[in-house]
């Protein structure tokens, strides 16, 4: 049976094939069993490296996206793999959320032929391997590192004539995008009374947060919405008093004696850290006698917020999903990676399949944020190899995977079989992936919608969505 004939296969069949054939590698629910490193080259697979953070405290991120990594190699093999017919298998490595160790298992993998790879997990992870990238040693595509200093990583690079420059592909959304969404959302008006016309920004200081906060000052001022402090949160030295005095610092910006107080804050931070500043600032609002209640007051987190890990660390009790959670009622801007059921039927298609195949193999298990920027960033690395037939010519992958997004045929992975069937005879193709529309631009970026979400009742609520059209504009 060929691949177009295969293709034809419900996507329920090949979810019950996911879920009992194992294709996979053994490995736990929770992402933590790890691939040992490569020994010896066999010609029945095509090995696949997958960096990323499985232990400490991006270990969130990357088990959401080993799982959707592994549903897309599944489905992949399950349709007969790819290079005449040989099974993908991910050489999974963790690098414990500590960059050098990042650094140190790729150049492990690479020594050992494995040069292309879904990862790493975080930004300042990806910019240890700057070099490694610039000089075409590697090819990595990150489902998750989205820090605008990662657009310019192969600035004074010079590319060969008739050649793209080496960059570092992403499947989630710069954070250009998201401080325009940050900045739209809340300069908006309603009743012709913008939300924030005078605010508070709250910044974790490092690769993460300065970028952003960087933009966003720059997105106000040309806005005319008025930031009337920046507070600086260090993760490596936040402590109870730290957090605290962080938060009398805000309280008292939104005194209504002081002139022009402000009725917003802005937090750019981590999950953790992220959790452990609005629980301090929801005890300083609870102890705050001058002011009374606190109801009208907005608080806007980053992406940080919008993470499993930050509602379990900003409750009474992680554990107890029902336990009060200090995040009640805060709201959070991030990139549209789980699109929600819309009247455009292909998005929904594509997320529907993705999600049916992500239940039929992890039971019970929530999507999270990046399942399904992983899945997309594997599918798209295994197009990649079918187009420029090898796994290790870094040079012709790069030019395959621009080739592979953007103008051309519409492809999706609701049809894999016969996507596989195109990309070896087909010039140019676009890509629509489960996380979005994936056109990498110049630098390995792509753009995407953004979504505002509220916690109510202890769980993220959809509140809005900002297009990638309107974001464009904006930054």
């Amino acid at each position: 049976m060929n691949r177009l004939a295969l293709s034809r296969i419900s996507l329920t069949a090949v979810a019950l094939s996911i879920s009992v054939a194992g294709f996979l590698p053994a490995c736990s629910d929770k992402g933590e069993a790890v691939t040992p490193a490569p020994t010896a080259a066999n010609a029945n697979v095509v090995q696949m490296g997958l960096v990323l953070s499985l232990s400490g405290d991006f270990s969130s991120i990357g088990s959401e996206a080993k799982r959707g990594a592994e549903v897309a190699v599944a489905q992949i093999n399950a349709l007969g793999g790819i290079l005449g017919g040989r099974q993908i298998q991910l050489v999974t490595v963790d690098d414990r959320s500590d960059p050098k160790q990042t650094r140190a298992r790729v150049e492990e993998l690479a020594a050992n032929g494995v040069v292309a790879a879904v990862g790493p997990s975080t930004s300042q992870a990806a910019l240890e391997l700057k070099d490694l990238i610039v000089s075409d040693k590697i090819l990595y595509v990150s489902p998750s590192a989205t820090s605008p200093l990662l657009d310019h990583i192969n600035d004074g690079v010079t590319a060969a004539p008739n050649t793209r420059a080496p960059v570092l592909f992403r499947t989630a959304a710069t954070d250009a995008f998201l401080a325009a969404a940050l900045s739209q959302w809340s300069s908006d008006s309603i009743n012709n009374t913008r939300r924030c016309p005078y605010l508070a920004l709250v910044v974790q200081n490092d690769s993460y947060g300065s970028p952003i906060a960087e933009q966003l000052t720059l997105a106000y001022t040309r806005l005319h919405v008025q930031v009337k402090q920046t507070i600086t949160l260090d993760a490596a030295t936040a402590n109870s008093q730290t957090l605290a005095s962080a938060a009398a610092q805000v309280g008292a910006l939104a005194m209504p004696t002081q002139t022009n107080a402000v009725q917003c804050q802005v937090v750019v931070a981590q999950p953790t850290l992220a959790a452990d500043y609005i629980r301090a600032f929801k005890d300083y609002t609870g102890k705050d006698t001058q002011r009374g209640g606190w109801t009208d007051f907005v608080t806007l987190g980053s992406d940080g917020f919008r993470q499993n890990d930050f509602l379990s660390a900003s409750r009474a009790d992680p554990a107890d999903k029902a336990s009060p959670t200090a995040a009640e009622g805060s709201f959070s801007a991030a990139a549209d990676t789980v699109p929600p059921k819309r009247d455009d039927f292909s998005v929904s298609q594509e997320f529907a399949a993705f999600n049916n195949l992500f239940a039929a193999q992890f039971p019970g298990l929530d999507l999270g944020r990046y399942s399904s920027t992983a899945y997309d960033a594997t599918v798209m690395l295994a197009m990649a190899m079918e187009r420029a037939q090898t796994s290790s010519d870094v040079k012709q992958l790069r030019e395959a995977l621009f080739q592979l997004s953007g103008t051309g045929q519409t492809v999706t992975p609701a049809k894999m079989g016969d996507m596989l069937e195109r990309v070896r005879r087909t010039p140019t193709l676009n890509y629509q992936g489960v996380s979005g529309s994936l056109d990498f631009q110049d630098n390995g970026s792509v753009r995407s919608d953004f979504s505002v979400w509220r916690v109510q009742g202890g769980v993220f609520t959809l509140v809005s969505t900002l297009s990638e059209s309107v974001l464009s504009t904006s930054n």
